[in-house]
């Protein structure tokens, strides 16, 4: 084997074990943020709005008091540090949790939870592995969950 290829596969190894891992030494596959509160209106079209900008497609959906919004796993294209560590494929979904958290003057207020799951394909692999989180993806999944919390942050109040 080259020195090349050598490095190119001991950098690749170490990217996948370092970004699998979280703080607490388990591997982190699910990225999940509290996003903001809204009313049951706000949350289902905010949502929505942001679901649709990354054209995913709904797959599960219930309304109030418990809202919850799951996404068919979606395609897309391998980011460039999934495919130094031999990724082929690549799919996301999101899933959109709303809990009562109170009421207030105007009506019932909703705590919001997204989550964004990934899941690849590796060149020798072809059952789909879930515990493959790198720091593209990571960013990614950010982008999406801070869409969430601008939208839910902006605008008027639907009650």
């Amino acid at each position: 084997m080259s020195k090349a290829r050598l490095a190119a596969v001991l950098l690749a190894g170490g990217l996948l074990a370092g970004c699998a891992s979280s703080g607490n030494g388990g591997v982190d596959t699910r990225f999940e943020r509290a996003v903001g509160t809204g009313s049951a209106p706000d949350v289902l079209e905010r949502s929505m709005k942001v679901l649709r900008q990354y054209q995913f497609e709904i797959q599960q959906q219930l309304e109030a008091p418990n809202i919850y919004i799951e996404t068919k796993w979606r395609p897309r294209v391998p980011f460039d540090d999934e495919v130094m560590i031999g990724v082929r494929l690549a799919q996301t979904r999101a899933i959109v949790r709303a809990k009562p958290r109170g009421t207030g003057g105007m009506g019932e207020t909703y705590a919001v939870e997204v989550t964004v799951e990934n899941r690849v394909q590796r060149t020798e692999v072809s059952d789909w592995l879930t515990d493959v989180v790198t720091p593209m993806y990571r960013k990614y999944a950010d982008q999406i969950t801070s869409d969430f919390r601008n939208e839910l942050t902006i605008g008027v109040r639907k009650y």
